[in-house]
């Protein structure tokens, strides 16, 4: 399966996919804090969420739900952080 980059929300769970570009309304830059600028996703059950780019994540999905740019609670899976093993031995 596919892998794409999204966030999702919090109260229903659907998960948008940043690079599709009907995402673009839903998914927009905030610059009213300029220490901490970050991102607001307004999601069609109308939450809205901030978050920073760091809290987007990559997300296992069929074709189908990257093509319409988002995919409901179920249809997809969160691909867990890579550790660096490396780093962890050096501290």
């Amino acid at each position: 399966m596919p892998v794409a980059m999204g966030i999702s929300c919090g109260k229903c769970g659907r998960v948008y996919f940043v690079a599709h570009q009907d995402n673009a309304r839903r998914i927009r830059f905030d610059n009213t804090d300029k220490i901490r600028p970050s991102y607001q996703l307004t999601c069609d059950c109308s939450a809205v969420h901030f978050f920073e780019k760091r809290e987007m994540l990559p997300y296992s999905v069929s074709a189908y739900c990257i093509q319409r740019g988002y995919a409901e609670r179920g249809d997809h899976l969160q691909i867990p952080p890579v550790i660096n093993r490396s780093k962890m031995r050096a501290a």
